[in-house]
């Protein structure tokens, strides 16, 4: 709640368009835990996921967590759910490769993920973000992430 507060007060403060603010002609900012809560947006689509699959959510994220740690270079985080999820189908059915069925689920969660942002924004963080580019029209605002978040999803 701090760190929210601290980023609306930033946001805000970077609205005002006195004196070397008015020329402001990239505004940038994270996305995860910025405008909405990462934890309870992942959990949403970690949700989800399972309830599609017909799987447990711990072991999802075991398989997710396992896919991250094995040997060889680290797969991304999005990599790594595929491949979980393709464990988890390939040991329900073994007849064949399941990577495009673990794909569509992951475009899924994805999905839902998205949604779950749009719908846990924090308090005050779009008004915020409007009031921004309300008062720096001029100005090109841009998000900066490392995670999946998509402000145009």
């Amino acid at each position: 709640a701090a760190a929210q507060r601290r980023v609306y007060m930033l946001l805000l403060s970077a609205s005002s368009p006195a004196g070397a603010l008015a020329s402001l002609r990239l505004i940038t900012f994270d996305l995860d835990d910025t405008l909405w809560p990462t934890g309870p947006v992942v959990r949403a689509a970690n949700a989800k996921l399972a309830s599609a699959l017909g799987a447990d959510e711990d072991d999802l994220q075991a398989r997710l967590k396992d896919a991250r740690s094995a040997g060889g270079p680290k797969p991304s985080y999005s990599e790594a759910r595929i491949i979980a999820v393709e464990s988890f189908l390939l040991e329900r059915d073994p007849s064949g490769s399941r990577r495009a069925e673990a794909e569509g689920f992951f475009e899924m969660w994805l999905a839902e993920r998205h949604a779950a942002a749009g719908r846990l924004l924090f308090e005050g963080a779009a008004e915020a973000v409007a009031a921004v580019r309300r008062d720096h029209p001029a100005a090109v605002l841009a998000a900066v992430t490392n995670g999946r978040g998509d402000p145009l999803a």
